[in-house]
């Protein structure tokens, strides 16, 4: 028996001894499955009559099919525990409600509804923290996975074939998602979704296809042509030909890769062009998920696989995936190794990339081995003093500054400058490798010797006159005023850059933007507020009046709420970093989202909000959980939330945060070779332990109290913006 008409109307649900039972009723225009009973007395389903309620109703059933089968209730449960699941059916827009019939069946034929999961996040998104009216199902329950998610998309399939084939195998399916077992219900296979999409879009497919049948004619006219180039040459110059047809067959190779690659990689592009204008800015990220699976797959083609690995890569760092972007350049190194040899300059080049981002985005404590191991065949293979020996060591520098171990750095930068002296370099490229030495010093605290490679590169750059050379030795002195806390001084060199700019660009180019918003932090840093409030105005004006800068505009807009909020204007600054934050939502950019949330959770802390503040670390705590590798980020948004949680009088949440904190310091391997940050993080804990001993005189002591003592006597705390932030506030408050 077919009911052809199941919605909820037509479900009620009774009490049997106590328990729930649902009834079906309303079998009106039902229809029986075998031809010689029922089925034969049934007057009111025609072929080709549309019967039933259309909302709930299956592809086949509201098309008025000749074969419709159980398979067509099937669709309609799962339209129902879509309903259930979300609170509306799955096509049941405004627009759809006042949409034609044909409108309506066009949509159900063609049109792949938005999983429950995703549209209850979108009307959460909405309403901002208020949940929808209606989703019976709390999105927060652990059950609310993916796996629900296809159990309704497989019952929803336009194919009746790749649907449940019985309620029995549904029931299955949804008893297995509840008591925890897998589910038989998956994602549909590419070709599948492709195979729809084709069928929807004929004529740029087409197009797609004509595209590549001209670039394999191209190709092959080429071969042609190279191959009678070939045989016009074979009887006079055997050997050589065959030389030529390796050479050729060679090129030939990695022309086509590069084409293929190409043309997906502009797929990309043109996708990711689509997020920077605010289009879905998840679409891409999910579209990405997997690639290196999926271009370990193309098999022999490992050029093709290089390529594309990279270009990933590049997209993830675009949108701000920083995290995201280690496993596929590790994969790309070991496809070059593969590709052109572990000797050759092409894989050197690779893991070179690799451990680059490795160091910035990474576990960094695991890069200076293999950076060792690299340079140790770098020697072997181009001698100690080449080139890529050179940046090999260079990148062991900055592996070891970012690890603040400034007697490894030093001693590396040492053997750096000494291995420079034997070379004959450029000054060009004598400048860059010096350059590299600076911040070696500067972690060591010999700035005398960090200024003296700073003025000979000045010397050198003199006769050079390298533009950008230039402003790299400028921006290594800035960072040289920072390392020694005379912000004041920072300010004078970048007020001098800018000045530059502007008569290089002009007053009002885009080209001055950075240089003013960093100019305004440094002004910030050196407490002269109103200096910081005009250059940050000023920096705002510029990004406004360029349409397509809306990452600068988010930029300049944070910029100048911190100066709003130095100049105690917060209502400025809080409307200031609402609008960045929309933005970074719109273009999709994660490190830009990060940093609109925190200056938001900085600026409610600093105008008295802390619930606001509270709320708004959470957020960032997320945020840099799922894409920041660097162990201490959340660890010092945590950091502030238990300085909240004291301040507020909640004793008992800014003791548990604190315990919490240092076990998770402790568990990272990192935290052994960061003394300063480890007494900051002691140095917190022992502040909650203050409040929580003061209101809990009598209980028992923390048995981490030795511990934190301990590491705030063997260190200096380390100094971030979070505890510069809480010292300007103490001093505010005259809090000694």
């Amino acid at each position: 028996m077919i009911h052809r008409d199941l919605k909820p109307s037509n479900i009620l649900v009774t009490s049997v001894d106590s328990v729930p039972v649902p009834k079906i009723i309303d079998f009106g225009i039902a229809k029986a499955m075998h031809a010689a009973t029922l089925s034969e007395r049934t007057l009111l389903t025609q072929v080709d009559q549309v019967i039933g309620t259309p909302l709930y109703m299956s592809p086949e059933q509201i098309d008025g099919a000749r074969m419709i089968d159980t398979r067509s209730d099937i669709y309609s449960l799962g339209v129902l525990l879509y309903e259930l699941l979300t609170g509306v059916p799955p096509f049941a827009g405004e627009s759809l409600r006042s949409a034609s019939l044909e409108a309506l069946k066009r949509s159900i034929r063609e049109d792949r509804p938005s999983k429950p999961s995703t549209l209850v996040k979108s009307r959460q998104r909405l309403a901002g923290d208020t949940p929808p009216i209606s989703p019976p199902l709390d999105s927060s329950m652990p059950g609310y996975s993916v796996d629900l998610d296809w159990i309704v998309m497989r019952a929803l399939e336009k194919d009746p074939a790749r649907r449940y084939q019985t309620a029995m195998e549904l029931a299955e399916d949804v008893g297995r998602f509840l008591a925890n077992e897998p589910i038989h219900a998956r994602p549909p296979e590419f070709s599948y979704i492709a195979g729809r999409w084709i069928r929807r879009h004929r004529t740029a497919f087409l197009a797609a296809c004509l595209v590549s049948l001209a670039m394999v004619a191209g190709t092959a006219v080429s071969l042609w042509q190279a191959h009678m180039a070939r045989v016009a040459q074979a009887h006079a110059e055997a050997q050589t030909v065959i030389a030529h047809e390796a050479e050729n067959r060679a090129r030939s190779e990695a022309t086509r890769a590069k084409q293929s690659a190409a043309f997906l990689t502009d797929l990309l592009d043109r996708a990711s062009s689509e997020i920077d204008n605010g289009r879905n800015p998840e679409a891409l990220k999910l579209a990405l998920m997997g690639s290196e699976e999926r271009i370990a797959a193309l098999g022999a083609d490992t050029d093709l696989q290089f390529q594309l690995l990279n270009r990933v890569a590049d997209i993830y760092k675009r949108i701000g995936e920083n995290k995201q972007m280690i496993p596929l350049l590790k994969a790309a190194a070991e496809t070059s190794a593969e590709l052109n040899g572990p000797a050759s300059e092409a894989a050197f080049d690779a893991e070179l990339d690799y451990l680059k981002v490795l160091i910035d985005h990474g576990n960094r404590i695991t890069s200076p081995p293999l950076i060792e191991d690299l340079r140790r065949r770098a020697a072997a293979s181009k001698g100690t003093g080449s080139k890529l020996w050179l940046d090999v060591q260079r990148q062991l520098i900055r592996a070891h500054t970012k690890l603040k171990q400034p007697q490894p750095a030093v001693a590396a930068a040492e053997e750096y400058l000494a291995e420079l002296g034997k070379q004959k370099l450029s000054a060009k490229a004598r400048m860059k490798f010096m350059i590299a030495c600076v911040e070696a010093y500067e972690i060591s605290g010999d700035f005398q010797r960090a200024k003296a490679l700073l003025s000979e590169c000045m010397k050198f750059n003199e006769k050079e006159q390298d533009e950008r050379m230039a402003e790299h030795i400028m921006n290594q002195r800035v960072h040289l005023c920072w390392s020694q806390k005379d912000f004041a001084g920072g300010a004078v060199l970048l007020r001098e850059a800018v000045a530059g700019l502007k008569k290089k660009h002009g007053e009002k180019s885009p080209d001055i933007l950075e240089k003013l918003i960093e100019l305004a932090e440094y002004e910030i840093d050196a407490r002269e507020y109103e200096n910081a409030l005009a250059h940050a105005t000023e920096a705002l004006a510029i990004a406004r009046a360029n349409p397509n800068g809306r990452a600068d505009l988010a930029e300049a807009l944070i910029c100048a709420a911190k100066a709003e909020s130095y100049n105690h204007r917060y209502d400025h600054a809080i409307a200031h970093a609402n609008e960045a934050q929309e933005i970074a939502q719109e273009i999709g950019n994660t490190k830009t989202l990060h940093g609109c949330t925190l200056i938001l959770a900085v600026l409610h802390d600093d105008a008295g909000h802390l619930e606001q503040a509270v709320g708004y670390y959470q957020r960032v705590l997320t945020l840099v959980e799922a894409a920041q590798a660097n162990y201490k980020v959340p660890l010092e948004i945590m950091e502030e939330i238990c300085s909240i949680r004291a301040r507020q009088g909640r004793v008992d949440d800014a003791m548990t945060i604190a315990q919490e904190l240092w076990r998770r310091l402790l568990s990272e391997p990192e935290s052994t070779n960061e003394p300063g940050f480890t007494s900051e993080i002691a140095s917190q804990c022992l502040d909650a332990y203050k409040v929580w001993r003061a209101a809990n005189p009598k209980a028992p002591d923390p048995e981490n109290l030795t511990a934190w003592r301990a590491a705030v006597a063997a260190a200096e705390p380390s100094e971030n913006v979070f505890t510069r932030l809480r010292k300007r506030r103490l001093e505010a408050c005259d809090v000694k």
